[in-house]
């Protein structure tokens, strides 16, 4: 069984273990990156890194492969989104011949 221990200790005293407790954990928590630049892909330029055509890109698009966004009316990738899917993407074997095993 567990062991219950009560202790008094004044509301402030509590208040400043607790928000020092939380100040450590928060700080361990945080490193220090420096962020990339956002890269916006077109999708001219991410089916062409893909090796696809834009009918393909607009499939993989809508059925989740490659996550898409809009900005006004343009359709862009973002370049670790395209890097994550190219990583995702399952090559099939293929003999010497250039036919699927």
């Amino acid at each position: 069984m567990e062991q219950i221990i009560l202790h008094q200790t004044p509301t402030a005293e509590l208040v400043a273990l607790i928000s020092t407790a939380v100040a450590e954990q928060l700080q361990k928590q945080q490193v220090p990156t420096e962020k990339e630049p956002l890269k916006l892909l077109t999708r001219h330029e991410t089916a062409r890194m893909l090796g696809i055509s834009l009918p393909t890109l607009h499939v993989w698009t809508k059925d989740g492969t490659i996550q898409g966004g809009k900005i006004g009316s343009r359709v862009r990738y973002r370049l670790t989104d395209v890097e994550e899917a190219l990583r995702k993407i399952k090559i099939e074997p293929r003999d010497k011949t250039g036919w699927r095993l």
